[in-house]
Parts: C-alpha cells; sequence; structure tokens
C-alpha cells in the first residue's frame, strides 16, 4: 500500500480554488496572496485584459461571511477613491463567492513593518493617505471599523490603498448611531469605547489609526508597549479596562508623540477628526517634503541622465571622427596641392636656369658651322685673291718717283686688305678657343 499525503484544510481549500478558477477559463491563476480565518487572496491574470488581480476567495459554507463579503462588494461598488482599493465586481464559483479587485503590486504595510520601523517623513506620508481615504468614507456614513497595518496595501509609487471594507457598517441615521455597539475588529487596534461595548462612531477609527502609526514607528502597538500579554483575552482586557492616557514611546519626536496623543485620546469627544487631524504640524512638515519630491520627480532620474550623456558623448564622438576624416582629407588635398606646386616650380626653376647654357652652346654652334662651311660675309678675300699689279706691268712712261709712289701706296693697300682679314680671323681662332 502506497504512502498517502495527508493534506491540511486550507491546502485543500488551496488546490480546489485553484481547481475551480482554472475550470472557468477565464483567470490564470498566479500564487496565494493571503489566508485569513474566512478565505484566501489569489493573485490571478486575466486572460482577456492580461492584467493582474486580486481575487478574494471565501467559502461558501459560511452564511455570515459571505453576508459580509456580500457586504464589502456592495460598499466598493458605490465608492471610489484612490484611497480605496478598487473592486471590479462580484462573482460565484461552485464552492466560492469571490470579490474581484485590483491588484496592488507593493504588498501590505505589515509586510514592510516587519522589517524595520518606519521613517518619520514615510509614515507621515503614509499615515496623510490613510486618513484621507477614511475622510473619504467618512463624509459617506460609512465606518470602516478594521483598520490595522495588514489591511493597508502599498503599491510602488507610494499609494495607500485601504483594503477589506468587509466589515464597513454605514450609518445614515441617528437610530443607527445610538444603536451601535458591536464588537468588531482586531483587539490590537480596538478602540476602548468598541471592546467596553459602548455606544460608538466613526472616532473609533481614529484610534485603530494611532495604533497603527505607533506600531509603524516602533514596530509596537500601544499594548505591547504596556508589556500586556499578547494573548486575546488579556488585550481586550486591557482595552476595556483602560481608563487614562496611554503611555507613547520616547524615542518619537514631540509632534508626533503629540499627534499620537489626540489620536488616542480615551475620551470620544475629544479625539479630533480626520479632517483636524490633517491639518497637524506633522503633516504640514510633510508637505514640505512632498513639494521637494514633486519638484525631485520633475527633475530627470540619474539613469536617464547618464543615458543621455552617453548619448550626446557618442554622437560628439562620431561627429568628431567625421570632422577629423574631413580635416584628414582636406590636409591630404592641400599636401598633394602643395607638392605638385613645388614640383612644378622646381621644374620652372631648373628651366630658367638651364636656358643660358643652352643658348651659349647653340651660338657657337651656329658659328662653327657657320666658319666651317663658309667664310663670314664680312670677311675680305685672301691677300693672294686680290690682284697686284706686277712691277713690269706698270706703265713705262712713268719716272721714278711715281714708280716709288705707286710701290708705297700699293704696300699701304695690301696692309688695309689684310689687316681686318687677320683681326676676324684671329677673333674667329679666339672664339673657337673659347668653347673648346
Amino acid at each position: 500500500m502506497g504512502n498517502t499525503v495527508q493534506l491540511t484544510s486550507s491546502e485543500m481549500n488551496q488546490r480546489l480554488a485553484f481547481y475551480e478558477i482554472n475550470a472557468v477559463n477565464e483567470y490564470e491563476p498566479d500564487e496565494i496572496l493571503g489566508k485569513g480565518a474566512f478565505g484566501m487572496v489569489i493573485k490571478a491574470k486575466s486572460k482577456s485584459t492580461d492584467k493582474n488581480l486580486a481575487l478574494k476567495l471565501f467559502s461558501k459554507g459560511k452564511v455570515k461571511v459571505f453576508l459580509e463579503k456580500e457586504n464589502e462588494a456592495e460598499v466598493l461598488s458605490k465608492l471610489s477613491h484612490v484611497n480605496l482599493v478598487p473592486s471590479y465586481g462580484m462573482r460565484e464559483f461552485p464552492s466560492f463567492y469571490c470579490i474581484i479587485l485590483k491588484y496592488v503590486d507593493g504588498g501590505t504595510l505589515e509586510d514592510r513593518i516587519r522589517y524595520a520601523p518606519i521613517h518619520e517623513s514615510l509614515a507621515a506620508n503614509i499615515t496623510s493617505q490613510i486618513l484621507r481615504g477614511l475622510k473619504y468614507l467618512h463624509d459617506n456614513k460609512y465606518i470602516h471599523r478594521d483598520i490595522k497595518p495588514s489591511n493597508i496595501l502599498l503599491e510602488t509609487n507610494e499609494t495607500v490603498k485601504i483594503s477589506d471594507l468587509g466589515s464597513a457598517k454605514l450609518l445614515n441615521s441617528r437610530a443607527e448611531r445610538a444603536a451601535l455597539t458591536s464588537i468588531r475588529g482586531t483587539i490590537l487596534y480596538m478602540a476602548p469605547e468598541v471592546a467596553q461595548r459602548k455606544v460608538y462612531d466613526e472616532k473609533c477609527d481614529i484610534w485603530s489609526v494611532g495604533c497603527t502609526v505607533h506600531e509603524m514607528l516602533t514596530k509596537k502597538t500601544p499594548s505591547e508597549l504596556e508589556n500586556v500579554p499578547r494573548n486575546i483575552i488579556d488585550i481586550f482586557l486591557w482595552a476595556r479596562d483602560v481608563d487614562e492616557t496611554i503611555r507613547i514611546d520616547t524615542q518619537i519626536s514631540d509632534h508626533v508623540k503629540q499627534f499620537l496623543g489626540s489620536c488616542l485620546e480615551i475620551n470620544t469627544e475629544k479625539r479630533p477628526s480626520c479632517q483636524k487631524l490633517l491639518k497637524h504640524e506633522w503633516f504640514e512638515e510633510q508637505e514640505s517634503f512632498q513639494k521637494w519630491k514633486v519638484l525631485q520627480s520633475g527633475l530627470p532620474e540619474w539613469s536617464d541622465c547618464k543615458q543621455k550623456l552617453d548619448d550626446l558623448i557618442e554622437e560628439e564622438t562620431e561627429r568628431s571622427s567625421c570632422c577629423v576624416r574631413t580635416v584628414t582629407k582636406k590636409k591630404k588635398s592641400a599636401v598633394i596641392c602643395f607638392t605638385l606646386l613645388l614640383l612644378a616650380t622646381a621644374a620652372v626653376a631648373i628651366c630658367v636656369i638651364m636656358k643660358p647654357w643652352e643658348q651659349p652652346k647653340e651660338q657657337s654652334t651656329e658659328k662653327k658651322n657657320l666658319t666651317m662651311t663658309s667664310e663670314p660675309p664680312h670677311i675680305v678675300k685672301e691677300p693672294h685673291d686680290v690682284p697686284i699689279q706686277k712691277d713690269d706691268e706698270q706703265p713705262e712712261n712713268l719716272n721714278k718717283d711715281e714708280k716709288e709712289e705707286n710701290g708705297d701706296s700699293k704696300i699701304i693697300q695690301m696692309r688695309k686688305n689684310i689687316r681686318p682679314h687677320l683681326r676676324t680671323k684671329k677673333r674667329a681662332q679666339m672664339y673657337q678657343h673659347g668653347n673648346h
């Protein structure tokens, strides 16, 4: 015989709830968000809208629970406020009734307090939102009657949502107010008039707010600060018999002590309303802090700044590289042009320098050719080419003196004819010698 696994009643209900939710094929159950004496809250995703929801389930076998949850669904259907959890209606499964609520992703205030106390500035923000939600309920003649950290939900953007309106009571007339003496709520946060079965009104929620704030700041409720044993009877007796001012932790600042003293006032007539508490100086400081946060929220986050800075650096780097490439191309073009200019200048200089040497050479060659091929035009004939008159051809009729005179003149004439020739010949020889 195989081993059988024994399941508790809670585990069986959980498996049954998942099975019935899957059977309707409208929601996809994910995880259990919380369990209580009357049911559980399951996180599920809507297949039609693809949004996360909180399905609040309670058993059909308990008529009282059904009436209570039906009352919660009715209250939520009539009310709408930023600090109240919105409801999307109520439906029925084979074994459970279900209230469909918005899924709040930040968890409960109880989860936050479990790790460490909350700083006064953040506690002021949370408390002011709780008071605004309660003021909206009180203005619509509803009393919550079960304010506590586990019924305060927190979104990731620090928006507070009041949940669990199953204990809420509508007071339409004075007769209903005068007859309200039933004990409802959680004993750790229950006002003395409720524990003593006296007639009470919306001021009982203010007491619960004071206990919640005290626990936020110190992780202890006022009854725990008094070292009351943690059992329902002793705490109930303490709440019922308390007849003096509640002791507040000494580590809390003075203005917060004053706020808690007002909330934890035994005399209900002296206990202030939500509207009056919202004007407390603690929240005036918190409003300044919120204004600073609003101003800060208008500024971009560091991640965005860093991303934009990286984009700008990348853009500038790309632009600089383009500029460098352009400048490099321009530099190369300039270098090429300058090199060509230098080469052209050098060529011109070489031509200018070589021209005087080439010109005389050509002239000398031409003159040499002229000298070798033909005699210059200005050169006279050789002396032997000049016809000389012989002595015997002279006229005989000349006397001696005339003959001598004629001979001298002939000699002079010969010399005149020879001199130009000699000079030209000598010059040609000198010029030819210079060229060699």
